[in-house]
């Protein structure tokens, strides 16, 4: 059956193809239209609980934990700031029972008060927190365990590993991109800032100025925390570690190791 020109699906073959209409035109159901200058919207952060904010600011005397800055704070999360509670870190920790099951990423021991700064450059991952060396002793010694097994041992342990909210921790201060870290103190001198970044006076031997040790004692998760300092330990980043950073980077990717291969 042939077709007359006058018809209106007539298609001229020299005619250029035009642009699928549900693509580009959002007139479809399975698309959406980005114009040139459109970003795609992004889902911010669900807004914390008063009474969890209140409470953390109360529990850290309403001052930023790394520089006591008590103007400009916010409550923040250590990990799953960005998305929902199905959070792989926690999901992680949960799953070898090293926090509780009900933790959600809103509880208090994944919470933290920081000054607008610190809250800019831990969302971009210039520095982390880590459980200090006496605890990361534990940490290597103790392989996952499940079900009644592991309930008695957390009966048996020691306070070092098994935390109550209220405990404190000791926590190292690692920096991974020195040159953009905030001071840690309102007076810290600018000497001290320098120092960080590279190329500037070298540390003491056994000393860097990229791991401050057992800098800080907070009422925080230290598992958490060490999920969190995962995030950025063994990845790629400039300038690259120190050799303190870099034993350090080490020894937590060995207790992650002996971990999943626990199981």
């Amino acid at each position: 059956m042939s077709l007359s020109p006058d018809r209106e699906d007539f298609v001229d073959p020299d005619q250029p193809p035009s642009r699928p209409s549900s693509v580009l035109s959002g007139s479809g159901d399975s698309f959406v239209n980005y114009s040139d200058g459109e970003e795609e919207d992004v889902e911010s952060p669900a807004p914390l609980n008063p009474r969890q904010v209140a409470s953390t600011l109360r529990r850290d005397n309403s001052r930023c934990i790394l520089c006591r800055k008590q103007d400009g704070l916010q409550v923040y999360r250590l990990v799953g700031q960005d998305n929902d509670d199905a959070n792989p870190s926690l999901l992680w920790l949960q799953g070898f029972k090293f926090i509780p099951a009900h933790y959600d990423r809103d509880n208090i021991a994944n919470l933290m008060t920081l000054c607008d700064a610190h809250v800019a450059t831990y969302r971009a991952r210039v520095w982390r927190l880590l459980p200090c060396a006496e605890f990361r002793k534990g940490m290597l010694a103790r392989t996952p365990l499940r079900g009644d097994a592991l309930q008695q041992r957390n009966r048996s342990a020691s306070p070092q590993l098994t935390l109550p909210n209220a405990q404190s921790t000791l926590f190292d201060v690692l920096v991974f991109l020195p040159e953009l870290m905030p001071p840690l103190s309102p007076t810290e001198p600018a000497s001290s800032r320098k120092s960080r970044k590279k190329g500037k006076r070298a540390p003491p031997p056994g000393l860097s100025p990229r791991v401050l040790p057992s800098l800080l004692s907070l009422q925080i998760d230290p598992y958490i925390a060490y999920a969190s300092a995962l995030e950025m330990i063994g990845k790629a980043y400039w300038p690259p570690p120190d050799e303190v950073l870099r034993l350090l980077e080490v020894k937590c990717l060995e207790i992650r190791r002996r971990w999943n291969n626990s199981l």
